[in-house]
Protein backbone atom coordinates (compact mmCIF):
# COMPACT_ATOMS: atom_id res chain seq x y z
CA UNK A 1 0.00 0.00 0.00
CA UNK A 2 1.59 3.52 -1.19
CA UNK A 3 2.57 5.48 1.91
CA UNK A 4 0.40 9.01 1.73
CA UNK A 5 1.49 12.05 0.88
CA UNK A 6 2.79 14.64 3.40
CA UNK A 7 0.58 17.28 3.73
CA UNK A 8 1.56 21.01 2.96
CA UNK A 9 2.57 22.51 6.36
CA UNK A 10 1.14 26.21 6.71
CA UNK A 11 3.72 28.83 7.70
CA UNK A 12 2.45 30.83 11.23
CA UNK A 13 0.99 34.71 9.69
CA UNK A 14 3.07 34.40 6.70
CA UNK A 15 0.54 32.91 3.97
CA UNK A 16 3.70 31.12 3.05
CA UNK A 17 3.78 27.11 2.10
CA UNK A 18 6.34 24.86 2.68
CA UNK A 19 5.82 22.15 0.00
CA UNK A 20 6.92 18.51 0.36
CA UNK A 21 9.29 19.33 -2.62
CA UNK A 22 10.89 21.68 -0.29
CA UNK A 23 9.92 24.88 -2.30
CA UNK A 24 8.11 28.23 -0.35
CA UNK A 25 5.42 29.57 -2.43
CA UNK A 26 2.54 31.19 -1.48
CA UNK A 27 -1.18 31.29 -3.00
CA UNK A 28 -2.24 34.83 -4.35
CA UNK A 29 -5.18 36.47 -1.98
CA UNK A 30 -6.61 39.91 -2.15
CA UNK A 31 -6.27 40.05 2.00
CA UNK A 32 -2.76 40.14 1.77
CA UNK A 33 -3.00 43.61 -0.73
CA UNK A 34 -1.83 46.60 0.81
CA UNK A 35 -1.15 50.07 -0.79
CA UNK A 36 2.40 51.73 -1.16
CA UNK A 37 3.73 53.82 1.87
CA UNK A 38 5.43 56.95 1.71
CA UNK A 39 8.28 58.57 3.67
CA UNK A 40 7.13 61.27 1.73
CA UNK A 41 4.63 61.22 -0.58
CA UNK A 42 5.22 59.98 -4.27
CA UNK A 43 8.63 60.60 -3.84
CA UNK A 44 10.60 58.42 -0.72
CA UNK A 45 9.02 54.93 -0.41
CA UNK A 46 8.71 53.10 3.23
CA UNK A 47 10.01 49.46 2.90
CA UNK A 48 12.12 49.96 -0.17
CA UNK A 49 15.34 51.63 -1.32
CA UNK A 50 15.49 54.71 -2.66
CA UNK A 51 18.13 56.79 -4.56
CA UNK A 52 19.01 60.25 -4.41
CA UNK A 53 21.42 61.93 -7.03
CA UNK A 54 22.97 65.51 -7.61
CA UNK A 55 25.96 66.56 -8.14
CA UNK A 56 28.27 67.89 -5.21
CA UNK A 57 27.29 71.03 -3.87
CA UNK A 58 23.86 71.00 -5.35
CA UNK A 59 22.05 71.14 -2.12
CA UNK A 60 21.68 68.04 -1.21
CA UNK A 61 22.60 67.90 2.29
CA UNK A 62 20.30 70.73 2.86
CA UNK A 63 17.34 68.87 1.70
CA UNK A 64 18.13 65.86 3.47
CA UNK A 65 17.83 68.06 6.53
CA UNK A 66 14.59 69.46 5.35
CA UNK A 67 13.22 65.51 5.09
CA UNK A 68 14.56 64.19 8.25
CA UNK A 69 13.49 67.29 10.41
CA UNK A 70 10.05 67.09 9.02
CA UNK A 71 9.80 63.51 9.69
CA UNK A 72 10.89 63.88 13.50
CA UNK A 73 8.12 66.44 14.06
CA UNK A 74 5.76 63.97 11.99
CA UNK A 75 5.14 66.83 9.75
CA UNK A 76 6.36 65.43 5.88
CA UNK A 77 3.51 64.58 3.39
CA UNK A 78 3.07 60.74 3.26
CA UNK A 79 2.15 58.14 5.80
CA UNK A 80 4.31 59.05 8.78
CA UNK A 81 2.12 60.86 10.80
CA UNK A 82 3.99 60.42 14.51
CA UNK A 83 7.55 62.01 15.05
CA UNK A 84 10.03 59.26 14.39
CA UNK A 85 13.82 58.73 14.70
CA UNK A 86 15.68 58.76 11.62
CA UNK A 87 19.36 57.69 10.88
CA UNK A 88 22.46 59.14 8.78
CA UNK A 89 24.99 57.36 7.58
CA UNK A 90 28.13 57.97 6.18
CA UNK A 91 31.12 60.51 6.24
CA UNK A 92 30.88 62.81 3.30
CA UNK A 93 29.65 65.72 5.63
CA UNK A 94 31.00 65.84 9.35
CA UNK A 95 28.07 65.00 11.30
CA UNK A 96 28.81 67.25 14.20
CA UNK A 97 30.55 70.30 12.19
CA UNK A 98 27.83 70.04 9.13
CA UNK A 99 24.99 67.47 10.26
CA UNK A 100 23.51 68.79 13.14
CA UNK A 101 23.89 72.18 12.29
CA UNK A 102 22.17 71.86 9.37
CA UNK A 103 19.23 69.89 11.35
CA UNK A 104 18.94 72.46 14.27
CA UNK A 105 18.09 75.11 11.86
CA UNK A 106 15.70 72.85 9.95
CA UNK A 107 14.07 72.37 13.22
CA UNK A 108 14.33 68.75 13.63
CA UNK A 109 13.86 67.53 16.85
CA UNK A 110 17.53 66.04 17.42
CA UNK A 111 16.99 63.45 20.24
CA UNK A 112 15.37 61.41 17.07
CA UNK A 113 18.25 61.85 14.93
CA UNK A 114 21.33 59.42 15.33
CA UNK A 115 24.46 59.00 13.48
CA UNK A 116 25.79 55.57 12.72
CA UNK A 117 29.82 55.93 13.45
CA UNK A 118 30.84 52.89 12.24
CA UNK A 119 29.99 49.04 11.34
CA UNK A 120 29.96 45.78 13.53
CA UNK A 121 34.16 45.89 12.81
CA UNK A 122 34.29 49.14 14.27
CA UNK A 123 35.58 50.59 10.06
CA UNK A 124 33.33 52.03 8.07
CA UNK A 125 29.21 50.60 7.76
CA UNK A 126 29.16 47.75 5.08
CA UNK A 127 25.58 46.97 3.92
CA UNK A 128 26.75 43.01 3.17
CA UNK A 129 28.37 42.91 6.35
CA UNK A 130 26.75 45.41 8.68
CA UNK A 131 22.68 44.91 7.21
CA UNK A 132 21.61 42.56 9.74
CA UNK A 133 22.62 44.30 12.96
CA UNK A 134 20.88 47.37 10.97
CA UNK A 135 17.60 45.64 10.83
CA UNK A 136 17.65 44.66 14.52
CA UNK A 137 18.56 48.21 15.31
CA UNK A 138 16.01 50.16 13.10
CA UNK A 139 13.42 47.29 14.16
CA UNK A 140 14.88 48.12 18.01
CA UNK A 141 14.12 52.16 17.91
CA UNK A 142 10.87 52.25 15.22
CA UNK A 143 13.00 53.95 12.50
CA UNK A 144 11.37 55.93 9.61
CA UNK A 145 14.26 56.53 7.61
CA UNK A 146 18.20 55.63 6.84
CA UNK A 147 20.18 57.92 5.12
CA UNK A 148 23.32 56.84 3.65
CA UNK A 149 25.62 59.06 2.00
CA UNK A 150 27.39 58.70 -0.19
CA UNK A 151 26.06 55.18 -1.13
CA UNK A 152 29.21 53.83 -3.40
CA UNK A 153 31.70 54.66 -0.04
CA UNK A 154 29.23 52.14 1.82
CA UNK A 155 29.27 48.95 -0.31
CA UNK A 156 32.37 47.32 0.75
CA UNK A 157 34.70 45.50 -1.83
CA UNK A 158 32.19 45.99 -4.88
CA UNK A 159 32.93 46.97 -8.67
CA UNK A 160 29.98 49.45 -8.57
CA UNK A 161 30.23 48.88 -12.43
CA UNK A 162 28.99 45.11 -12.44
CA UNK A 163 25.79 44.48 -12.13
CA UNK A 164 26.14 41.00 -10.20
CA UNK A 165 28.00 42.64 -7.43
CA UNK A 166 26.10 45.56 -7.08
CA UNK A 167 22.81 43.17 -7.05
CA UNK A 168 24.36 40.93 -4.36
CA UNK A 169 25.89 43.93 -2.21
CA UNK A 170 22.66 45.37 -2.01
CA UNK A 171 20.06 42.25 -1.62
CA UNK A 172 20.66 42.57 2.72
CA UNK A 173 19.83 46.12 2.62
CA UNK A 174 16.79 45.92 0.34
CA UNK A 175 15.87 42.93 3.02
CA UNK A 176 16.25 45.44 5.70
CA UNK A 177 13.57 47.60 4.29
CA UNK A 178 11.31 45.31 3.40
CA UNK A 179 11.46 43.55 7.13
CA UNK A 180 11.22 46.49 9.21
CA UNK A 181 8.97 49.01 6.88
CA UNK A 182 12.16 51.95 6.88
CA UNK A 183 13.11 53.93 4.06
CA UNK A 184 16.43 53.89 2.84
CA UNK A 185 17.81 56.64 0.73
CA UNK A 186 21.05 56.61 -0.51
CA UNK A 187 22.98 59.92 -2.52
CA UNK A 188 24.63 59.37 -5.50
CA UNK A 189 26.78 61.41 -7.54
CA UNK A 190 25.75 61.59 -11.04
CA UNK A 191 28.44 60.98 -13.90
CA UNK A 192 29.63 62.58 -17.35
CA UNK A 193 28.28 61.08 -20.39
CA UNK A 194 24.95 62.90 -19.88
CA UNK A 195 21.86 61.29 -21.29
CA UNK A 196 18.42 60.51 -19.61
CA UNK A 197 18.23 59.91 -15.70
CA UNK A 198 19.31 56.38 -15.72
CA UNK A 199 22.55 57.41 -18.02
CA UNK A 200 23.41 60.00 -15.88
CA UNK A 201 23.45 57.62 -12.51
CA UNK A 202 27.31 56.66 -12.01
CA UNK A 203 27.95 53.26 -12.07
CA UNK A 204 25.84 49.93 -13.27
CA UNK A 205 22.29 50.68 -14.04
CA UNK A 206 21.56 48.35 -11.72
CA UNK A 207 21.79 51.09 -8.93
CA UNK A 208 18.77 52.63 -10.56
CA UNK A 209 16.90 49.41 -11.13
CA UNK A 210 16.89 48.52 -7.73
CA UNK A 211 15.70 51.28 -6.98
CA UNK A 212 12.26 51.92 -6.65
CA UNK A 213 12.20 55.17 -6.56
CA UNK A 214 15.11 57.89 -7.64
CA UNK A 215 14.97 61.62 -7.07
CA UNK A 216 17.44 64.00 -9.51
CA UNK A 217 18.14 67.15 -7.49
CA UNK A 218 19.47 70.30 -9.82
CA UNK A 219 19.53 73.86 -10.36
CA UNK A 220 16.43 75.10 -11.31
CA UNK A 221 16.91 75.94 -15.60
CA UNK A 222 15.55 79.46 -15.57
CA UNK A 223 15.88 81.18 -12.12
CA UNK A 224 19.43 81.16 -10.85
CA UNK A 225 19.29 80.77 -7.26
CA UNK A 226 16.74 78.28 -7.03
CA UNK A 227 17.10 74.20 -6.61
CA UNK A 228 14.82 71.69 -8.08
CA UNK A 229 14.07 67.96 -6.63
CA UNK A 230 11.86 65.96 -9.99
CA UNK A 231 10.89 62.30 -10.05
CA UNK A 232 13.64 60.39 -11.71
CA UNK A 233 12.52 57.61 -11.74
CA UNK A 234 9.41 56.07 -9.89
CA UNK A 235 7.85 52.48 -10.37
CA UNK A 236 5.26 53.06 -7.92
CA UNK A 237 5.08 56.77 -8.25
CA UNK A 238 2.80 58.71 -10.11
CA UNK A 239 4.38 61.64 -12.09
CA UNK A 240 4.44 64.18 -9.56
CA UNK A 241 4.96 67.79 -9.22
CA UNK A 242 8.60 69.19 -8.93
CA UNK A 243 9.64 70.43 -5.70
CA UNK A 244 12.05 73.57 -5.54
CA UNK A 245 13.82 75.27 -2.57
CA UNK A 246 16.58 78.11 -1.81
CA UNK A 247 18.95 77.85 0.42
CA UNK A 248 20.02 80.90 2.87
CA UNK A 249 22.49 81.09 5.34
CA UNK A 250 22.08 81.01 8.91
CA UNK A 251 24.11 81.11 12.30
CA UNK A 252 23.53 79.96 15.50
CA UNK A 253 24.98 80.55 19.03
CA UNK A 254 26.51 77.36 20.89
CA UNK A 255 28.75 78.16 24.42
CA UNK A 256 29.41 81.29 23.40
CA UNK A 257 30.35 80.37 19.62
CA UNK A 258 28.85 81.50 16.33
CA UNK A 259 28.40 78.22 13.95
CA UNK A 260 27.47 79.38 10.20
CA UNK A 261 24.99 76.87 8.56
CA UNK A 262 22.58 77.40 5.89
CA UNK A 263 18.82 75.66 5.21
CA UNK A 264 16.05 75.52 2.56
CA UNK A 265 13.44 78.36 2.49
CA UNK A 266 11.23 79.67 -0.04
CA UNK A 267 9.61 76.30 -0.57
CA UNK A 268 7.02 75.66 -3.53
CA UNK A 269 5.75 73.33 -5.61
CA UNK A 270 5.83 72.95 -9.40
CA UNK A 271 5.13 71.60 -12.87
CA UNK A 272 8.86 71.50 -14.40
CA UNK A 273 9.62 68.60 -15.33
CA UNK A 274 12.58 65.70 -15.29
CA UNK A 275 13.26 66.21 -19.26
CA UNK A 276 13.09 70.35 -18.42
CA UNK A 277 16.33 69.73 -15.81
CA UNK A 278 17.90 67.26 -17.95
CA UNK A 279 17.72 69.26 -21.18
CA UNK A 280 19.56 72.15 -19.15
CA UNK A 281 22.28 70.40 -17.50
CA UNK A 282 22.81 69.39 -21.10
CA UNK A 283 22.54 72.93 -22.59
CA UNK A 284 25.06 73.89 -19.36
CA UNK A 285 27.81 71.12 -20.65
CA UNK A 286 27.80 72.52 -24.04
CA UNK A 287 28.71 75.96 -23.32
CA UNK A 288 30.79 75.09 -20.85
CA UNK A 289 32.53 73.10 -23.86
CA UNK A 290 35.09 74.14 -26.02
CA UNK A 291 32.64 74.73 -28.76
CA UNK A 292 30.38 76.74 -26.28
CA UNK A 293 33.55 78.70 -25.16
CA UNK A 294 34.68 79.75 -29.00
CA UNK A 295 30.59 80.54 -29.60
CA UNK A 296 30.60 83.03 -26.92
CA UNK A 297 34.24 83.88 -27.78
CA UNK A 298 33.14 84.91 -31.67
CA UNK A 299 29.36 86.26 -29.82
CA UNK A 300 31.79 89.20 -28.01
CA UNK A 301 34.38 89.44 -30.70
CA UNK A 302 31.84 90.36 -33.62
CA UNK A 303 29.03 92.17 -31.44
CA UNK A 304 30.04 95.45 -33.20
CA UNK A 305 29.04 94.43 -36.61
CA UNK A 306 32.82 94.83 -37.90
CA UNK A 307 34.46 92.13 -40.51
CA UNK A 308 37.73 90.35 -39.48
CA UNK A 309 40.26 88.48 -40.77
CA UNK A 310 39.52 84.82 -39.81
CA UNK A 311 43.44 83.50 -39.95
CA UNK A 312 43.73 86.56 -37.30
CA UNK A 313 40.87 85.68 -35.25
CA UNK A 314 41.49 81.40 -34.97
CA UNK A 315 45.59 82.51 -34.06
CA UNK A 316 43.76 85.04 -31.36
CA UNK A 317 41.69 82.77 -29.75
CA UNK A 318 44.35 79.91 -30.14
CA UNK A 319 47.08 82.30 -28.09
CA UNK A 320 44.52 83.11 -25.64
CA UNK A 321 42.22 80.33 -25.25
CA UNK A 322 43.97 77.10 -26.96
CA UNK A 323 41.00 76.76 -29.25
CA UNK A 324 41.99 74.80 -32.34
CA UNK A 325 41.55 76.41 -35.94
CA UNK A 326 38.65 73.62 -36.54
CA UNK A 327 36.82 74.37 -33.20
CA UNK A 328 36.91 78.32 -34.05
CA UNK A 329 35.83 77.60 -37.57
CA UNK A 330 33.55 75.63 -36.51
CA UNK A 331 31.64 77.74 -34.23
CA UNK A 332 31.20 80.70 -36.97
CA UNK A 333 29.50 77.95 -38.40
CA UNK A 334 27.15 77.05 -35.77
CA UNK A 335 26.48 81.07 -35.65
CA UNK A 336 25.71 81.18 -39.20
CA UNK A 337 28.60 84.24 -39.70
CA UNK A 338 29.10 85.53 -43.37
CA UNK A 339 32.50 84.37 -44.81
CA UNK A 340 33.65 85.70 -47.75
CA UNK A 341 37.56 85.21 -49.21
CA UNK A 342 39.24 88.35 -50.60
CA UNK A 343 42.67 89.20 -52.06
CA UNK A 344 45.12 86.73 -54.12
CA UNK A 345 45.75 84.35 -52.59
CA UNK A 346 42.27 84.42 -51.09
CA UNK A 347 42.17 85.76 -47.44
CA UNK A 348 38.80 84.42 -45.78
CA UNK A 349 36.98 86.93 -43.80
CA UNK A 350 34.05 86.51 -41.31
CA UNK A 351 31.23 89.06 -40.33
CA UNK A 352 28.38 88.30 -38.20
CA UNK A 353 24.79 88.31 -39.65
CA UNK A 354 22.60 91.67 -38.85
CA UNK A 355 19.43 90.24 -36.69
CA UNK A 356 17.28 90.85 -39.73
CA UNK A 357 19.26 88.90 -42.07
Amino acid sequence: MAEPKKPRVKAIRSGNIKDESGLTVRKADIARAKPFEWAWDQRILLSYINILMGEEGVGKGNLIAWVLAHITRGELPGNLTKPRKVIVIGDEDSFDHIWVPRLKVAGADLGLVEYIVAGKDKGVFDVRTDADALRQYVKKHNTALVYIDQLLDNLGATDNWKDKQVRDALAPLRAVASSTRVAILGAMHPNKRGGSFRDRLAGTPAFNAISRSSLLVAPHPSEPGRIAVVLGKGNYASEHFAFEFRIEGREIAVKGNIIKTSRITDTRITSLTRDELLESKKSRRREDSKAGLARRLLTEMFADGKERSAGAVQLQLHREHGLSEREVSRAATDLDFEKHPRGFPAEWYWKARAAND
